[in-house]
């Protein structure tokens, strides 16, 4: 499976608060295992939907004012209305929520939620853009509350930040318009920050109000799935409110010796694959088929070391005539990672994102050990 290369304009409309419109009927969270995925709105054919029971649609973001737009492609007229028509024609229907903010969208978190006008207005948009499109759920990935500059450069914060997110979970469960939508929240692999900038030691009044968060378990280079669960549940989330949140891509690096061996410096960034922004360094599993570094069974391909470090769970590929290697999860990973969440008796796992994998080979292979199928 091949994804087409985007070639389009976002174009953003604010939604039009509409008191008449009427609500649809919810889908209610699977009551077991979470087989989630994030999906950016231009992978409509690539989703198998017999293998998931929830969907994060990504992303909606919030305007200053309070509002929400919803980036919409010219290219594929009614993206959004085709894939709630699918996901909700299933046989058992899968809820799909709307995901808010982003890395890019979450420059506005912090000013909305500090005022409580701006905190009604902004439930009110929510509500109606579920609404619009009859979404099941609200995610949150706000990248970072009182993040000190770990976001955007651009991204206001603030040291309530936290406690401002907080307040706003319990207005929408207390809200008859939004009480009743799955709540969930991106997170990064340590809690949210407090008022000193130290991650929270006392997260239970989080897990009254979300039906549970997804850790972001990627793009790190320190940490890792292991103590990042341990942080969260010491400071009082469930194991059974927790998500494991897993990257299907990879980052690449320039490197210029014969052989490669993990934790060898590199000598600099490496050019992503064609879905990167320019200067990303980002490859999605697919396009190392694409690329020549896998086989279409995810084998290495002739002339192509391949090393799997066993303490990070992680695969390398690396081609020493381009002099290009790629660190990212393969099958060998994700199988790791769902016996993990097997044996922590965590919630599930959401994958970022549904179009990156290739026929499936990420998806089953965590599905196997997660859930024993």
């Amino acid at each position: 499976m091949t994804s087409p290369t985007p070639s389009f304009t976002q174009v953003h409309s604010s939604l039009v608060i509409n008191p008449t419109s009427t609500a649809c009927p919810k889908i209610p969270a699977p009551s077991g295992k979470i087989a989630s995925a994030w999906w950016p709105d231009y992978h409509n054919s690539n989703v198998t939907w017999d293998k998931y029971n929830h969907l994060m649609y990504s992303f909606a973001i919030p305007s200053l004012n309070g509002s929400v737009t919803l980036p919409t492609l010219g290219w594929i007229p009614g993206v959004t209305n085709k894939f709630m028509d699918a996901a909700h024609n299933q046989n058992p229907p899968i809820p799909v929520s709307v995901t808010v903010g982003g890395w890019t969208g979450s420059g506005n978190f912090s000013n909305i939620l500090a005022s409580a006008d701006l905190r009604s207005t902004f439930i009110s948009e929510l509500s109606n853009l579920v609404n619009t499109y009859c979404f099941d759920g609200l995610d949150f990935d706000w990248e970072y509350p009182a993040g000190n500059g770990s976001g955007l450069a651009t991204n206001a914060w603030s040291l309530n930040d936290t406690g401002n997110f907080l307040t706003f979970f319990q207005e929408l469960r207390a809200n008859p318009a939004t009480s009743n939508l799955i709540l969930t929240a991106a997170t990064p692999i340590h809690p949210w920050n407090n008022a000193t900038i130290q991650p929270l030691t006392n997260v239970t009044e989080f897990a009254e109000v979300l039906d549970w968060i997804q850790i972001m378990n990627y793009d790190h280079q320190l940490g890792s799935g292991v103590s990042a669960v341990a942080k969260w549940t010491a400071a009082g989330m469930p194991a059974n409110k927790i998500v494991l949140g897993v990257g299907a891509y990879g980052h690449s690096y320039g490197y210029n010796q014969s052989i490669f061996t993990p934790y060898a410096n590199s000598t600099s960034k490496s050019h992503g694959d064609k879905w990167a922004d320019p200067t990303g360094d980002t490859r999605d599993f697919f396009s190392l088929i694409d690329g020549g570094f896998l086989t279409e069974s995810g084998k290495p391909m002739d002339g192509i070391q391949y090393v799997f470090d066993n303490c990070s769970q992680t695969a390398y590929v690396y081609d020493k005539t381009t002099q290009v290697v790629v660190s990212f999860d393969d099958a060998h990973a994700f199988e790791a990672k769902g016996q993990f969440i097997a044996d922590r008796e965590l919630r599930g796992f959401a994958i970022w994102e549904a179009g990156s994998d290739n026929s499936d080979m990420l998806l089953d292979a965590i599905r196997k050990t997660s859930m024993g199928n």
